[in-house]
């Protein structure tokens, strides 16, 4: 089991040794923030299974305040975003910073220079789209 603080260590030393990181802006950090910690999540499940043959699986557990507590397979989750940035980047990145980034929709829209209605309504669709593919 990976503890949060465990993730948000991994997630700092990965970051911190980049020498050439250099984010425009707090928006642009957040963005890469949560892809590292998103690939620090993958290794880490990756290593447990690697140990040992059977490994339970990790999951991943949203705590989204508009949504109902959710456990999700991290690897499956990944799988899923790697066939949707193939159908669509925008939202495997939304859903990528919504999971392991936190971010809320509103910082999103930060993020992406976009307005809230447009995150809301890629978010539905992001969400629709990782549903039937996970289920």
């Amino acid at each position: 089991m990976l503890a949060p603080t465990e993730l948000a260590n991994g997630t700092a030393l990965k970051l911190f040794a980049q020498a050439d990181l250099s984010a425009r802006d707090r928006a642009h950090f957040l963005s890469y923030a949560a892809h590292v910690m998103h690939q620090v999540l993958i290794d880490h499940v990756r290593h447990e299974r690697s140990l040992k043959r059977g490994a339970p699986k990790v999951t991943l557990v949203s705590q989204i305040a508009e949504e109902a507590r959710t456990d999700v397979d991290v690897e499956a989750l990944h799988e899923a975003l790697e066939r949707l940035a193939v159908v669509s980047q925008e939202h495997a990145h939304l859903v990528e910073l919504r999971y392991f980034g936190g971010l809320t929709l509103e910082e999103i829209a930060v993020v992406q220079g976009t307005s809230v209605a447009t995150v809301k309504r890629s978010w539905r669709a992001a969400r629709a789209w990782l549903h039937d593919a996970l289920t």
